[in-house]
């Protein structure tokens, strides 16, 4: 079965997305933070993808975030999900626009989504 972490810090966009991807099949995990997010990634190696919002509360951002993430796990894939996806192409590392799920979307997006990036060759 499929693994997706997914980090949200509103609870119930967290509670949206794994509902959506608990009923399209995946198996999830849910952090609110990085930290708890990276503590899931050690303690889970069977994560396939992680689905984080590029403005999660804490000292880490969803891009830092994953960054960290790729460390310890070159082969993770990620989505993020932006309010503003322009701002995170404009970042220093090269992103993928079709990596960028933007905010609002819908479930049906979601899903899409989290299927092609996992057909998808690392």
């Amino acid at each position: 079965m499929l693994t997706v972490l997914i980090v949200e810090s509103e609870r119930g966009l967290r509670e949206k997305a794994e509902s959506v991807l608990g009923v399209a099949g995946y198996r999830t995990f849910i952090a609110a933070q990085a930290d708890e997010a990276l503590a899931v990634l050690r303690d889970h190696p069977e994560i396939d993808l992680l689905f984080t919002d590029t403005r999660i509360e804490g000292p880490a951002s969803g891009y830092g975030l994953a960054r960290a993430a790729k460390e310890l796990r070159p082969d993770l894939k990620v989505l993020y999900a932006a309010d503003r996806p322009g701002e995170l192409l404009r970042l220093d590392s090269p992103i993928d626009p079709e990596h960028i799920l933007p905010k609002p979307y819908e479930a049906v997006d979601l899903e899409r989504a989290v299927s092609w990036l996992l057909r998808t060759p690392a």
